[in-house]
């Protein structure tokens, strides 16, 4: 696994190349989180983030989320569930209480 960053109290990993083509051979569940619009400065990001970004929904509770469809498009070959970052959190914290 490559490094790790830690973003808004939440740890993730950042994947290289090898780890998406393990991730896809693997039949763990694969998670996207995003970033829900109403915890995010409309302003925030760079102008080209800013004109590139759409909205979609959380698969688990349905808040509006931003997406960035250029980030995503790497990922997007291993079919993740589309979650915001509280359901992320949520659900990493279900699972390690069994």
């Amino acid at each position: 696994m490559g490094r790790k960053i830690t973003f808004l109290g939440v740890e993730f990993n950042v994947l290289d190349e090898e780890d998406i083509l393990a991730a896809q051979l693997s039949d763990e569940p694969k998670i996207y989180s995003m970033i829900r619009v109403a915890d995010a400065d409309p302003n925030g990001g760079s102008p080209q983030l800013r004109a590139r970004r759409v909205t979609t929904r959380c698969s688990r509770c349905k808040e509006v989320c931003w997406l960035d469809p250029e980030s995503y498009k790497d990922v997007a070959v291993l079919k993740p569930t589309m979650l915001c970052l509280e359901c992320t959190a949520a659900r990493a914290e279900e699972e390690s209480d069994g």
